[in-house]
């Protein structure tokens, strides 16, 4: 299981509210994917937030922004940054059991 979000404040609150649940049911949780919503810096407070959930996750990996993605229909007509596929590699490593840097 992943669990995605914005790396805004208030879709932290909703991922801390997710990963609790899903972790009281005990179902184990491989990673915490953090997409940027935009080219500038994640806020504070969600950061703060988000770091409270690494001891319940496998791996925390984040997604930069990628512009591009909102200005098509077809996503795989934009060529990904070096960063957006190395947090892609990431991803498959949580998936598959390996520990993503944090």
């Amino acid at each position: 299981m992943l669990v995605v979000a914005r790396n805004t404040v208030a879709a932290a609150r909703r991922a801390t509210d997710a990963v609790t649940a899903l972790h009281h049911a005990g179902v184990p949780i491989a990673g915490l994917v953090i997409v940027a919503d935009g080219a500038g810096a994640e806020p504070r407070d969600a950061t703060a937030r988000f770091s409270l959930l690494e001891g319940r996750v496998r791996g925390v990996v984040r997604m930069p922004f990628v512009p591009g993605l909102r200005l098509v229909d077809d996503v795989t007509q934009i060529p990904l940054p070096e960063r957006a596929r190395d947090a892609l590699a990431s991803i498959r490593g949580v998936v598959n059991g390996q520990v993503a840097d944090r």
